[in-house]
Protein backbone atom coordinates (compact mmCIF):
# COMPACT_ATOMS: atom_id res chain seq x y z
CA UNK A 1 0.00 0.00 0.00
CA UNK A 2 1.51 3.11 -0.74
CA UNK A 3 1.52 6.24 2.14
CA UNK A 4 0.94 9.73 1.18
CA UNK A 5 2.76 12.20 3.04
CA UNK A 6 0.50 14.74 4.52
CA UNK A 7 1.28 17.64 6.31
CA UNK A 8 -1.22 17.40 8.79
CA UNK A 9 -0.82 14.11 10.15
CA UNK A 10 3.02 15.18 11.00
CA UNK A 11 1.55 17.99 13.22
CA UNK A 12 -1.25 14.98 14.41
CA UNK A 13 1.65 12.32 15.02
CA UNK A 14 4.03 14.54 16.86
CA UNK A 15 1.40 16.52 18.90
CA UNK A 16 0.45 12.97 20.30
CA UNK A 17 3.73 11.58 21.04
CA UNK A 18 4.54 14.92 23.15
CA UNK A 19 0.92 14.03 24.73
CA UNK A 20 2.71 10.34 25.50
CA UNK A 21 5.63 12.19 26.90
CA UNK A 22 4.29 14.33 29.07
CA UNK A 23 1.79 12.09 30.67
CA UNK A 24 5.18 9.95 30.83
CA UNK A 25 7.05 12.16 33.01
CA UNK A 26 3.74 13.15 35.19
CA UNK A 27 2.90 9.45 35.90
CA UNK A 28 7.02 9.08 36.33
CA UNK A 29 7.03 11.96 39.05
CA UNK A 30 3.65 9.97 40.75
CA UNK A 31 5.61 7.24 41.51
CA UNK A 32 8.73 8.39 42.51
CA UNK A 33 6.64 10.87 45.00
CA UNK A 34 5.86 14.49 44.60
CA UNK A 35 8.66 16.76 45.90
CA UNK A 36 10.34 19.63 45.48
CA UNK A 37 13.50 18.36 43.87
CA UNK A 38 11.15 15.62 41.72
CA UNK A 39 9.03 18.35 41.05
CA UNK A 40 11.81 20.48 39.20
CA UNK A 41 13.29 17.13 37.81
CA UNK A 42 9.60 16.87 36.12
CA UNK A 43 9.32 20.19 35.22
CA UNK A 44 13.17 20.13 34.17
CA UNK A 45 11.90 16.97 31.62
CA UNK A 46 8.80 18.56 29.88
CA UNK A 47 10.70 21.66 29.22
CA UNK A 48 13.35 19.40 27.17
CA UNK A 49 10.72 17.30 25.38
CA UNK A 50 8.97 20.79 24.37
CA UNK A 51 12.21 22.00 22.49
CA UNK A 52 13.02 18.66 21.29
CA UNK A 53 9.35 19.09 19.79
CA UNK A 54 9.92 22.28 18.73
CA UNK A 55 13.53 21.59 16.76
CA UNK A 56 12.04 18.32 15.12
CA UNK A 57 8.82 20.23 13.54
CA UNK A 58 11.03 22.97 12.48
CA UNK A 59 14.41 20.44 10.88
CA UNK A 60 11.43 18.67 9.18
CA UNK A 61 10.03 21.76 7.49
CA UNK A 62 13.94 23.31 6.54
CA UNK A 63 14.92 19.62 5.39
CA UNK A 64 11.85 18.58 3.88
CA UNK A 65 11.20 21.08 1.37
CA UNK A 66 8.68 20.08 -1.41
CA UNK A 67 10.23 20.27 -5.11
CA UNK A 68 8.11 21.93 -7.78
CA UNK A 69 7.39 18.87 -9.03
CA UNK A 70 5.63 17.31 -6.10
CA UNK A 71 3.65 20.76 -5.53
CA UNK A 72 2.56 21.21 -9.24
CA UNK A 73 1.42 16.83 -9.30
CA UNK A 74 -0.56 17.59 -6.21
CA UNK A 75 -1.97 20.46 -7.04
CA UNK A 76 -2.74 18.63 -10.82
CA UNK A 77 -4.93 15.91 -8.32
CA UNK A 78 -6.77 17.94 -6.46
CA UNK A 79 -7.64 20.09 -9.89
CA UNK A 80 -8.61 16.41 -11.15
CA UNK A 81 -11.32 16.03 -8.15
CA UNK A 82 -12.37 19.81 -8.80
CA UNK A 83 -12.81 19.15 -12.74
CA UNK A 84 -15.24 15.99 -11.69
CA UNK A 85 -17.22 17.70 -9.36
CA UNK A 86 -17.62 19.97 -12.23
CA UNK A 87 -18.49 17.84 -15.80
CA UNK A 88 -21.09 19.88 -16.66
CA UNK A 89 -19.07 22.91 -16.68
CA UNK A 90 -15.67 21.20 -17.58
CA UNK A 91 -14.20 18.45 -19.15
CA UNK A 92 -11.92 16.18 -16.83
CA UNK A 93 -10.62 14.47 -19.94
CA UNK A 94 -9.59 17.46 -21.62
CA UNK A 95 -6.11 18.27 -19.91
CA UNK A 96 -4.84 14.75 -20.63
CA UNK A 97 -4.16 15.80 -23.99
CA UNK A 98 -1.19 17.72 -25.24
CA UNK A 99 -1.40 20.31 -27.74
CA UNK A 100 0.53 22.33 -30.15
CA UNK A 101 4.16 23.45 -30.51
CA UNK A 102 4.59 24.06 -27.05
CA UNK A 103 3.11 20.94 -25.88
CA UNK A 104 -0.05 22.64 -23.64
CA UNK A 105 -2.59 20.61 -21.83
CA UNK A 106 -5.81 22.86 -20.86
CA UNK A 107 -8.84 22.33 -19.20
CA UNK A 108 -11.94 23.13 -21.14
CA UNK A 109 -15.18 24.74 -20.28
CA UNK A 110 -18.70 24.76 -21.78
CA UNK A 111 -19.14 28.36 -23.92
CA UNK A 112 -22.68 27.83 -23.66
CA UNK A 113 -23.97 27.39 -19.66
CA UNK A 114 -27.50 26.63 -20.36
CA UNK A 115 -25.73 23.38 -20.33
CA UNK A 116 -24.92 23.15 -17.33
CA UNK A 117 -28.93 23.66 -16.07
CA UNK A 118 -30.06 20.82 -18.67
CA UNK A 119 -27.27 18.63 -17.16
CA UNK A 120 -25.65 18.24 -20.28
CA UNK A 121 -21.86 16.79 -19.75
CA UNK A 122 -19.31 19.16 -20.68
CA UNK A 123 -17.57 16.77 -23.10
CA UNK A 124 -20.53 16.44 -25.24
CA UNK A 125 -20.89 20.45 -25.59
CA UNK A 126 -18.97 22.66 -27.62
CA UNK A 127 -15.92 23.91 -25.50
CA UNK A 128 -13.17 26.62 -25.48
CA UNK A 129 -9.84 26.74 -23.36
CA UNK A 130 -10.35 27.71 -19.38
CA UNK A 131 -7.25 26.60 -17.23
CA UNK A 132 -3.29 26.22 -18.85
CA UNK A 133 -1.63 23.75 -16.50
CA UNK A 134 1.89 24.47 -15.67
CA UNK A 135 4.30 24.02 -19.06
CA UNK A 136 7.21 22.91 -18.66
CA UNK A 137 10.95 24.39 -19.38
CA UNK A 138 13.67 22.86 -21.56
CA UNK A 139 14.73 20.90 -18.45
CA UNK A 140 11.21 19.00 -18.03
CA UNK A 141 10.36 21.11 -14.97
CA UNK A 142 7.40 22.81 -14.50
CA UNK A 143 6.74 26.50 -14.28
CA UNK A 144 5.28 28.26 -11.57
CA UNK A 145 2.84 29.75 -13.38
CA UNK A 146 -1.07 28.98 -14.51
CA UNK A 147 -2.84 30.93 -17.12
CA UNK A 148 -7.31 30.91 -17.28
CA UNK A 149 -8.18 32.03 -21.05
CA UNK A 150 -11.33 34.30 -22.23
CA UNK A 151 -13.48 33.64 -25.32
CA UNK A 152 -15.45 35.53 -27.27
CA UNK A 153 -17.99 32.87 -27.17
CA UNK A 154 -18.16 32.55 -23.57
CA UNK A 155 -19.34 36.44 -23.17
CA UNK A 156 -20.92 37.19 -26.36
CA UNK A 157 -24.02 37.59 -24.45
CA UNK A 158 -23.21 39.96 -22.12
CA UNK A 159 -23.36 43.67 -22.58
CA UNK A 160 -20.96 45.26 -20.20
CA UNK A 161 -17.81 45.04 -22.07
CA UNK A 162 -18.17 45.49 -25.42
CA UNK A 163 -15.83 47.07 -28.48
CA UNK A 164 -16.85 50.08 -30.55
CA UNK A 165 -17.77 47.01 -33.30
CA UNK A 166 -20.26 45.26 -30.69
CA UNK A 167 -17.78 42.63 -30.11
CA UNK A 168 -16.87 41.08 -26.40
CA UNK A 169 -14.46 43.70 -25.43
CA UNK A 170 -12.28 40.51 -23.44
CA UNK A 171 -9.13 43.13 -22.60
CA UNK A 172 -11.25 44.66 -20.92
CA UNK A 173 -12.63 41.62 -19.15
CA UNK A 174 -9.16 40.40 -18.52
CA UNK A 175 -8.11 43.39 -16.67
CA UNK A 176 -10.72 43.60 -14.27
CA UNK A 177 -10.62 40.23 -14.21
CA UNK A 178 -7.20 39.80 -13.29
CA UNK A 179 -7.90 42.81 -10.58
CA UNK A 180 -10.38 40.97 -8.47
CA UNK A 181 -8.27 37.74 -8.66
CA UNK A 182 -5.48 39.92 -6.96
CA UNK A 183 -7.87 41.73 -4.65
CA UNK A 184 -9.13 38.07 -3.39
CA UNK A 185 -5.77 35.96 -3.40
CA UNK A 186 -2.35 37.91 -4.04
CA UNK A 187 -1.68 38.49 -0.18
CA UNK A 188 -2.78 35.10 1.13
CA UNK A 189 -0.99 33.08 -1.64
CA UNK A 190 1.53 35.47 -2.52
CA UNK A 191 0.83 35.05 -6.53
CA UNK A 192 0.61 37.79 -8.62
CA UNK A 193 -2.34 37.80 -11.64
CA UNK A 194 -2.09 39.97 -14.38
CA UNK A 195 -2.92 39.97 -18.00
CA UNK A 196 -0.26 38.17 -20.51
CA UNK A 197 1.89 40.59 -22.50
CA UNK A 198 1.87 38.95 -25.73
CA UNK A 199 -1.99 37.66 -25.28
CA UNK A 200 -4.52 39.70 -23.83
CA UNK A 201 -7.45 37.67 -23.80
CA UNK A 202 -5.40 35.51 -21.36
CA UNK A 203 -4.95 36.07 -17.38
CA UNK A 204 -1.52 34.81 -15.93
CA UNK A 205 -1.50 33.46 -12.37
CA UNK A 206 2.49 33.88 -11.54
CA UNK A 207 3.18 31.24 -8.68
CA UNK A 208 7.12 32.28 -8.10
CA UNK A 209 6.95 33.62 -4.68
CA UNK A 210 4.12 31.23 -3.55
CA UNK A 211 5.43 28.54 -0.72
CA UNK A 212 4.70 25.55 -2.56
CA UNK A 213 3.09 23.62 0.24
CA UNK A 214 -0.07 21.09 -0.10
CA UNK A 215 -2.38 23.91 1.97
CA UNK A 216 -1.63 26.12 -1.10
CA UNK A 217 -2.09 23.57 -3.74
CA UNK A 218 -5.62 23.40 -1.94
CA UNK A 219 -5.95 27.12 -2.02
CA UNK A 220 -5.16 27.17 -5.79
CA UNK A 221 -8.27 25.28 -6.36
CA UNK A 222 -10.39 27.86 -4.37
CA UNK A 223 -8.94 30.65 -6.66
CA UNK A 224 -9.36 28.12 -9.38
CA UNK A 225 -13.22 28.27 -8.30
CA UNK A 226 -13.19 31.92 -7.90
CA UNK A 227 -12.32 31.98 -11.63
CA UNK A 228 -15.28 30.16 -12.61
CA UNK A 229 -17.79 31.86 -10.41
CA UNK A 230 -16.46 35.13 -12.16
CA UNK A 231 -17.16 33.39 -15.85
CA UNK A 232 -20.24 32.50 -15.14
CA UNK A 233 -21.46 35.53 -13.22
CA UNK A 234 -20.52 37.55 -16.43
CA UNK A 235 -21.52 35.24 -19.46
Amino acid sequence: MKVRYDDDLEKIVTSILGIIGTLAIIVNLLLKGITPENTLDAIKDIASLIITVIVFMIASRIFRKPSLKSFTDRFEAYLREWAEQNVCLIDPESATIEKGKDNKRAYTMVVDHTSFVNGTPASKSKRGAFLYLPLKDDLGNPKVQIEFRLNDSTFKRQDKYRTPEGKPDLKSIVVNFALRIQSAFGEQLKIKAYPKPEDKEVIVIDMSDMEKTTENAKKLIDLVEFVKTLYLALA
